[in-house]
């Protein structure tokens, strides 16, 4: 992943990262979508076909338009499948470097290891990786959002810098 513009928050004390164009994509997919109709029109074309793929894979047709928009409906939503976990996705992208300075690769019971980063490191990694050229904004709304948290239940630290999202 090239440099680019990372939102960033805490979810039970670990740290998550995750590229700001995905983090408003899945969060327009979480909760901004009120029907199925609206969800042709406003999801990227590549995203439609996902779900469209994955309903075919199971042999259901996508719902009427008018209906409710619920991600349940989707095969592998309700098995933590589907969409991105930015937990995991950080190991994708995130510096090996990185990783086993400020984190760790962890096991997760059902869906595969996710990166590990202790919120302690908050300071030191948002400093490392805006020194090689990302741009960090601190949103803890959003990442709980897109990570399907509610983002009402927010940790003990208040949400900072939102500027562009």
């Amino acid at each position: 992943m090239s440099a680019q513009t990372l939102v960033y928050g805490t979810i039970d004390d670990a740290l998550v990262f995750i590229d700001r164009d995905l983090a408003q994509e899945l969060a327009l997919l979480r909760t901004g979508i009120g029907t199925w109709s609206q969800a042709r029109e406003l999801l990227p074309p590549r995203r439609w076909q996902d779900i469209v793929e994955r309903l075919e894979g199971w042999e259901k047709e996508p719902p009427a338009p008018a209906e409710p928009f619920d991600l349940s409906q989707i095969p592998g939503y309700d098995d933590g499948d589907w969409p991105e976990w930015p937990a995991q996705l950080m190991l994708d992208w995130m510096p090996p470097e990185l990783i086993a300075r400020f984190g760790r690769s962890t096991a997760s019971v059902l869906n595969g290891d996710f990166l590990d980063i202790a919120a302690q490191h908050e300071a030191a990694l948002v400093t490392v990786l805006e020194g090689a050229g990302w741009t960090c904004i601190k949103d803890n709304a959003l990442v709980r959002t897109v990570s399907g948290y509610d983002p009402g239940d927010r940790d003990t630290e208040p949400d900072v810098d939102r500027p562009g999202l």
